[in-house]
């Protein structure tokens, strides 16, 4: 086992950290438009001469509810994959993070990378096959 793949996973967890931050902070950016949807909805725009259809306010709430909702979920995971990462268990959950955090640049795009450089690193590997414990070869001495 490598001595800096323990250091280089923390490293990670801290990232997946700050990237669960960014995604709970991007969720937030389309309670505009929910407003802006309700309002719809609930008529405040009558008063004026031409007032938008009720339909474009239901698309406003729908399309803001499933981005809030994405980017949440994504937040979400990545916390939980954080978690997993410091106690060394759910190995391929760990990956397939590492693998949707591409698609979010910046800071997932560098995330996913290195990420999937450390986690398919065969030593890594073992690390979470054992549950944090490295694979010596050696009986432990019960006396």
């Amino acid at each position: 086992m490598n001595s800096n793949d323990i250091q280089y996973l923390r490293y990670l967890r801290i990232g997946h950290f700050i990237n669960a931050g960014l995604l709970f902070l991007i969720a937030l950016f389309p309670v505009i438009h929910l407003g802006v949807g309700i309002a719809m909805v609930a008529g405040m725009f009558e008063s004026e001469n031409d007032p938008p259809p009720v339909f474009l306010g239901y698309l406003f709430v729908g399309i803001a509810l499933v981005i809030i909702a994405m980017f949440a979920t994504l937040g979400v995971l990545n916390l939980i994959a954080a978690r997993n990462l410091g106690e060394y268990r759910n190995w391929i959950f760990c990956v397939v993070m590492a693998a949707v955090n591409i698609m979010f640049s910046p800071i997932g795009l560098v995330i996913g990378i290195f990420s999937l450089v450390v986690l398919l690193r065969e030593s890594v590997k073992q690390l979470f096959e054992h549950g944090g414990q490295p694979r010596t070869g050696q009986m432990p001495d019960w006396r």
